[in-house]
């Protein structure tokens, strides 16, 4: 009876801890109604969304399948890439994702640069170049039994265009990745836009939309691709000064979590360092881009985009693959330890602590069994008084 009694208790505690700790892993499963695609590939997770999640995924998914469309399978490479831009690998207790190797990317723009008249081949261009190469990372994903293309030397380069939008003139830039046609169309488009009349918001919304429209480029250094953004603290600012503004042009709750945070030499602009995604992931200390592919020369070219969705026109965002770099000593504690393993341990402390407690309970609750059993003997079995005293005394 005793040993039910524990193991009924050890067995309720448990249930009621553990999906603590499994709703604080880092990773996701995907939904196979959502992103069969992905799963093909190998995988079934990817970081966990930060708000809502049902939203979230289905909004993920329509992108995914609206990029799917349009690049009409122009290389075999197609799934890796496209499901690694929205829904990159998780592997639990690493902090930062799985990405295609560079040669993967660059292949697949090769593939596709020919057959399909899509601007968000521009914006790829930039993200291979911030993916590891499969000779530094063998981790790196990849399709089976892949062997990179050999004899290929010339660089992929960027297509930059004289900027010809009068309503994005204002910037600092004369070229972008947008073809001088479709200018045309977009600077229609943002002529007809509302931006308000608030003195800071109105005139950062216009900016984020001309940047999104028309990612600024150099001709002369079109090889070297650095992709940018306007900076996250002024697309953040807005959406809390401004809610109803900000809702109004974006929708989406998340559209600043994908842009950049370091300062660029374009003025009002940020590099993007990170992948697209991987701000889903925990924070990590210097998880900006690899050693071997920063350069300490100052760097102009650029280009910008982040993913499409429902309720706005293309859009596109870019980072680098972070790599785990030791901690600086001034980090504070809370940036060295992650989330999952506070939890975990805080979850543990309890856990070991209530156990404890029922432990406890339970022989306290035996014992005073055992002292009722001792005082009711001596009147159940009618001992004589000097046996009952003592009975019930001991």
């Amino acid at each position: 009876m005793e040993i039910s009694a524990v193991a009924t208790a050890l067995l309720s505690v448990v249930f009621i801890y553990l999906p603590i700790g499994v709703f604080s892993s880092i990773c996701y499963r995907l939904n196979p109604l959502l992103f069969e695609r992905c799963i093909n590939l190998g995988y079934n997770y990817t970081a966990s969304f930060p708000n809502d999640i049902n939203v979230r995924e289905k909004t993920l998914a329509y992108q995914l399948e609206q990029d799917t469309r349009q690049f009409k399978q122009c290389s075999r490479h197609l799934d890796i890439m496209l499901c690694a831009i929205y829904v990159p690998k998780c592997v639990e207790d690493v902090n930062f994702p799985v990405l295609p190797c560079r040669e993967v990317c660059e292949e697949f723009v090769r593939d596709c640069e020919a057959e399909v008249d899509y601007e968000k081949i521009e914006w790829i261009k930039g993200l291979c170049r911030l993916l590891p190469s499969i000779r530094k990372d063998r981790k790196c994903l990849r399709p089976a039994n892949y062997k990179p293309p050999e004899n290929i030397t010339a660089a992929i380069l960027q297509n930059c265009a004289k900027l010809r939008m009068s309503s994005c003139s204002h910037l600092g830039y004369k070229h972008t990745t947008q073809s001088s046609d479709l200018q045309v169309i977009l600077n229609n488009v943002l002529k007809g836009k509302n931006f308000g009349n608030h003195s800071t918001c109105s005139s950062t919304i216009k900016n984020i939309l001309c940047a999104e429209f028309a990612p600024p480029c150099f001709p002369e250094h079109k090889d070297k691709i650095v992709l940018h953004t306007v900076c996250k603290s002024d697309c953040e600012n807005v959406r809390k000064k401004c809610p109803e503004l900000y809702r109004k042009h974006f929708s989406e709750h998340s559209f600043c979590e994908l842009m950049a945070t370091e300062k660029s030499d374009l003025d009002g602009f940020c590099k993007l360092t990170k992948w697209p995604t991987a701000v889903r992931w925990p924070t990590h200390p210097n998880l900006t881009e690899a050693p071997t592919l920063h350069s300490s020369k100052p760097t102009t070219s650029s280009s910008s985009s982040r993913p499409s969705s429902p309720d706005s026109p293309s859009c596109h965002s870019s980072g680098n693959l972070p790599n785990s770099v030791p901690p600086s000593p001034n980090v504070p504690l809370h940036a060295k330890v992650s989330t999952p393993v506070l939890v975990t341990s805080v979850c543990t402390v309890i856990l070991v602590m209530t156990v404890i407690g029922i432990v406890f309970l339970l022989v306290l609750r035996k014992r005073r069994r055992c002292y009722q059993g001792w005082s009711v003997r001596g009147y159940r079995e009618q001992l004589n008084e000097l046996e009952t005293m003592v009975s019930l005394r001991t």
